[in-house]
């Protein structure tokens, strides 16, 4: 074993280093006198590897020691040997020194110099990932050679095991929903947006529409054969004709769907709904299994993405080609042991964050907005409505796959029009899309938040209605975009929809 180090050993924390301007590092070595130094960071290989790699090594590999041409060989030696005497796997790559900043003659580095690092995928991106057991691994190194007691770092005090629980007081704290004014509506769009259902696979945030309607119209609901979740409410009168109306949003989200496992456990996924997939490349993402559980991936980047030279694909590029999702496994076996299977969704996380004021901030408010307008529809009509209103019927349609072709209410409609129960107007209630920075385009996207609803394109808006429920009205755009005539509603009514927008 190593002898126990004499002298000072220093600890110390730089700052700019990850900018590359490497003036923490510099500050250190010009007041610091310095015999020898262990850098312990990324490692930047003279060589990289395909894929972004420390000469090909994969998390799990081990301790990583990086020597430099400006430094003699002894140290990273001298920590080889003792990671081999305590059987700790790690391997000596060649390593570019460290960024040093200032101007002028720049401080040089000691003779005895090693670089530590653990092999990582996906560098200096927000899905950098690395293994638990590397770190331990390098950990004991360190206090193996200045001869301290090896620290017992279990998954109980494991600083990076993600199970823990965070402390308290982290994050942000969520707006109160008990206190605010519209406390219920509020409790519904957290539930809506933190549910998790891409197209065709919309049980979960099925279960969650259902738990925020009433007990008395959660009674009413059924599920028809595509998935969608159907309530209607008032009473049909044999031979007379009962108008009805329908209000129709979709359930889905954006998302990805699992096609192939391969021989090395990666999975080969393709996207599920029209949206630019290159923004999501290098990011973390959720494979969903059956059971409810949900399993950490990361979302591949484009062949040579480390390499000098490489350009992303053109701003509208959809990357129609499929992508790979690494779930930090190295067989098909050890992937199917996750319980992934073929078929299996994606998604990005997501978090609901309060923003200034009434504003928020949460993926998939495309269409949990509009799942959440319905639910308080039907909250607003109450258990009475027959009485009410006898000879009127609504129907409230939460449908699917919308994000792949409006094939949920495709399906609805095909089959209420087979039965003759066509409804007499459907309001197809969805988002759409608002652009009041002066860099944005205001070709299809010229409406500004909390000015009120906005109609687009169809039948004329019923504006007796809007005045008297205090609702602003913006109309359609003239040039609009594609989708803005092709949603929901449009397979209801073969006549013209109502398309509401928030």
């Amino acid at each position: 074993a190593h002898a126990r180090a004499r002298g000072t050993t220093t600890i110390a924390f730089v700052t700019q280093q990850s900018a590359s301007e490497g003036g923490g590092l510099a500050r250190l070595l010009t007041e610091l006198p310095v015999d020898e130094m262990i850098f312990v960071g990324r490692i930047d290989p003279q060589s990289p590897a395909a894929g972004g790699t420390i000469s090909g090594l994969q998390p799990g590999a081990g301790v990583v020691i990086g020597t430099t041409a400006a430094g003699t060989a002894s140290l990273p030696d001298a920590l080889q040997s003792l990671a081999l005497a305590h059987h700790i796997a790690a391997r000596t790559v060649a390593a570019k020194p460290p960024v040093i900043g200032g101007f002028g003659d720049k401080p040089k580095l000691p003779q005895r110099f090693a670089l530590l690092g653990v092999p990582t995928l996906f560098p200096v991106t927000p899905a950098e990932t690395f293994s638990r057991a590397d770190l331990r691994r390098l950990t004991r190194l360190l206090e193996d050679y200045i001869g301290a007691p090896v620290t017992a770092m279990s998954a109980a005090n494991d600083p990076f095991d993600a199970a823990r629980t965070p402390a308290a007081g982290t994050g942000m704290p969520l707006l109160d929903h008990a206190t605010a004014p519209n406390a219920r509506l509020l409790k519904t769009l957290e539930t809506m947006t933190t549910a998790y259902g891409a197209s065709g696979h919309e049980q979960g945030i099925r279960e969650a529409i259902r738990s925020r309607l009433p007990a008395w119209a959660r009674r009413l609901t059924h599920v028809d054969p595509a998935g969608n979740l159907v309530l209607h409410l008032g009473h049909a009168v044999p031979g007379v004709h009962v108008p009805t109306i329908l209000f129709d949003a979709h359930m889905d989200e954006i998302g990805y769907q699992v096609t192939h496992i391969q021989q090395d456990g990666e999975l080969v996924v393709r996207e599920l709904g029209g949206f630019y997939g290159r923004y999501y490349l290098g990011h973390v993402m959720l494979v969903h299994l059956p059971d409810g559980r949900s399993i950490g991936a990361v979302l591949g980047l484009p062949s040579g993405w480390d390499r000098p030279g490489f350009k992303w694909p053109p701003a509208l590029s959809t990357l129609n080609e499929s992508a790979d999702a690494y779930v930090g496994t190295d067989s098909r076996a050890a992937t199917e042991r996750l319980g992934i299977r073929v078929g299996d969704f994606l998604t990005i996380p997501k978090t609901y964050r309060p923003l200034l004021g009434s504003h928020f901030e949460v993926r998939s408010i495309d269409d949990r907005a509009g799942d959440t307008a319905l639910i308080e529809t039907v909250r607003a009509l109450g258990p009475d409505f027959a009485r009410k209103y006898p000879g009127h019927q609504v129907t409230f349609l939460w449908a699917t796959r919308e994000e792949v072709g409006l094939e949920g209410a495709a399906a609805y409609a095909a089959r209420v029009a087979k039965l003759g129960r066509e409804p007499d107007v459907v309001f197809a209630v969805d988002m759409f899309v608002s652009s009041e920075s002066p860099l944005e385009t205001r070709r299809y996207g010229d409406r500004p938040p909390r000015e009120g609803l906005c109609r687009a394109r169809g039948r004329p808006f019923p504006r007796r209605s809007a005045r008297r429920r205090g609702a602003g009205r913006r109309p359609g755009p003239r040039a609009s975009h594609p989708r803005a005539v092709r949603r929901d509603g449009g397979r209801q009514r073969r006549r013209g929809v109502h398309a509401l927008r928030k």
